[in-house]
C-alpha cells in the first residue's frame, strides 16, 4: 500500500498518472470521508475511477457506482494460507503474484475499450 497523500491511498499495481489525476480529484472532494483507496484494478473511469473505494458522509456520488461494477475484481474464497503468502505483505507485488498464481484473473484494462471516452483519456 502506498500513501499517495493523506486522503488518497493506493494499492492499484499500475498507477499511471491519469488514474492517480482523477482519484485525487475524487479525494478532494469535501464530502469524502477518510481517504479514497485504490484497488489492485483501478483504472480512468468515466465520471470516476474505476476499482476505486469512495467513502462519503451524507452524500451519495451516482457516477461512483456505474458501468464498470464489478470489472476485473472477484470476490473467491482461497485456499492460501499466511504461508503461501509473502513474508513482508507490504510489498504489493509480491501478495499480487501470490493471488495471481492461485486464481486466474480478468485484465481490467479491457473493459475501458468499451468506452471510447476512457481510452481517450488514457491516452
Amino acid at each position: 500500500m502506498e500513501i499517495i497523500n493523506p486522503r488518497l491511498y493506493s494499492w492499484a499495481v499500475d498507477g499511471d498518472p491519469g488514474t492517480l489525476a482523477q482519484a485525487q480529484r475524487a479525494a478532494s472532494l469535501p464530502v469524502v470521508f477518510g481517504h479514497v483507496a485504490l484497488m489492485p484494478d483501478a483504472h480512468v473511469g468515466i465520471g470516476a475511477t474505476i476499482g476505486s473505494v469512495i467513502p462519503t458522509e451524507g452524500s451519495i456520488i451516482p457516477s461512483a457506482v456505474g458501468v464498470d461494477i464489478g470489472c476485473g475484481m472477484a470476490a473467491i474464497r482461497l485456499d492460501l494460507r499466511a504461508e503461501d503468502l509473502p513474508e513482508n505483505l507490504q510489498d504489493r507485488h509480491g501478495v499480487v503474484a501470490a493471488l495471481t498464481s492461485r486464481e486466474p484473473r480478468d485484465d481490467a484494462r479491457r473493459c475501458a475499450n468499451r468506452f471510447p471516452e476512457v481510452r481517450a483519456a488514457r491516452a
